[in-house]
């Protein structure tokens, strides 16, 4: 959507899909913040990749004007701290589902490894960030406050989330980056 011309002939029906899915997420988004590593299956782990995701479509929605802020935003903001709350001290990622192929199977997701630190998670937070950083510059002042109450307690815990999250995804592209 972000991308498509608004006077395409897709764009309506395009938009209209991306607005029930956004209602359809929204609803099975858990009390922790998180969403279920299979959607809507109370009995699978909650799953920080798909969080982040879904969180930066919200955010995406909202500065866009195709998401209300004030439900979106919310919704937003508790996956944003669910998140956070599941970073370690380096600002690695936690309970990340490992790159899964397609089965028709429910065991077969329930069982995958839980990662680390893994690029699945780390570079949707890093596009959720950026997300946030363009609701700053268009005053979606409702969205960010609770991002930058957060980040700037990791500052002042000498957590620097930024540096984890940008060499991993710098480094995943082949480049080098020194701190």
């Amino acid at each position: 959507l972000k991308y498509l011309p608004a006077d395409s002939k897709y764009f309506n029906e395009i938009l209209a899909g991306y607005k029930r899915m956004m209602n359809a997420l929204k609803t099975r988004q858990s009390s922790s913040g998180m969403w279920n590593q299979l959607v809507g299956d109370k009995d699978s782990w909650e799953e920080p990749s798909a969080t982040a995701m879904f969180a930066y479509a919200f955010i995406e929605g909202v500065n866009n004007g195709w998401l209300d802020e004030k439900e979106f935003g919310t919704a937003a903001r508790k996956a944003y701290l669910a998140i956070v709350d599941s970073m370690d001290k380096h600002g690695n990622i936690q309970d990340v589902c490992a790159g899964t192929p397609k089965k028709n199977d429910r065991n077969h997701y329930m069982n995958r490894p839980h990662i680390h630190g893994d690029p699945h998670a780390q570079a949707p937070f890093v596009w959720m960030c950026r997300a946030l950083i363009e609701a700053e510059k268009k005053g979606k002042t409702k969205l960010i406050n609770t991002a930058k109450k957060v980040s700037n307690v990791l500052l002042k815990l000498h957590i620097d989330v930024r540096r984890k999250l940008f060499k991993q995804v710098i480094d995943a592209l082949g480049g080098k980056m020194r701190f």
